[in-house]
């Protein structure tokens, strides 16, 4: 994993992470959240990042190289959406999942859940993933 850059902010949570990835920690999936639309306690679990939409994501150091990224974005913000994509799968991100809109929400998948499954499980992604997306990276 790459070292950020001095410039680069780090999401609530970062340094955390960061440092267990590269103790060859495997989260089952790294979870996302806008800190303002959040509990605080949510923000210090495990595996859990925390971004401010004051900030471009596109200037956070994501640490989530070869990682399945679930989003949570209550209300859809189709620009904050693709900062955010860009962001993450520029950082090493396999697979992100944006789950928005609540609690009716809807899902969208960026990056190569079947990369993902090969790293993880030495296998091709199954037809439905595990949250909900279609194989093929979507």
């Amino acid at each position: 994993m790459r070292e950020p850059r001095p410039h680069q902010r780090m999401p609530e949570g970062g340094k955390r992470l960061y440092e267990l990835l590269r103790m060859d920690h495997e989260p089952v999936m790294v979870h996302i959240f806008v800190s303002e639309d959040t509990m605080r306690s949510r923000l210090r679990l495990e595996d859990t990042l925390g971004f401010s939409r004051e900030f471009d994501p596109v200037l956070y150091f994501w640490p989530v190289e070869d990682q399945h990224c679930l989003v949570h974005l209550w209300v859809e913000e189709p620009e904050l959406l693709e900062r955010l994509a860009r962001a993450l799968l520029r950082d090493g991100a396999l697979w992100v999942t944006f789950m928005t809109g609540g609690l009716s929400y809807k899902l969208e998948s960026r990056g190569d859940v079947n990369a993902f499954w090969r790293r993880r499980y030495g296998t091709e992604a199954p037809t439905v993933g595990p949250v909900g997306a279609p194989a093929g990276g979507g």
